[in-house]
């Protein structure tokens, strides 16, 4: 969260106002990820005999996949279109990075 306001610094974003919505970002996407987690619980399913692994990963990989999905609005509400993209892709590569973290570990 620190990080915000040297960030819209550098895109020439001034005034407290504004630079606080960059604070801000990360609470909202942190909340928003909460949601997201809680709602993918349901998609954590397996029938009778069924492999446990693949219905926790159907979970992860869902909630990763809709995570990315509800950022985009979020991110375009808060701080506008100009820093968007580059805050989302700095989001899916800590996504993905988590995910390929959560494959290589999971005994």
């Amino acid at each position: 969260m620190i990080l915000g306001v040297p960030y819209a610094g550098s895109l020439g974003v001034e005034g407290g106002a504004e630079q606080i919505r960059y604070v801000l970002l990360p609470l909202v996407l942190a909340g928003a990820g909460i949601l997201v987690s809680i709602a993918s619980t349901f998609l954590v399913r397996t029938r009778e005999g069924g492999d446990p692994q693949r219905a926790l990963n159907l979970g992860e990989f869902g909630s990763v996949g809709i995570m990315l999905l509800v950022a985009i609005p979020i991110i375009g509400a808060i701080v506008g279109v100009d820093a968007r993209w580059n805050i989302w892709g700095a989001m899916v590569l800590g996504l993905v990075g988590g995910a390929v973290i959560a494959l290589a570990t999971e005994h």
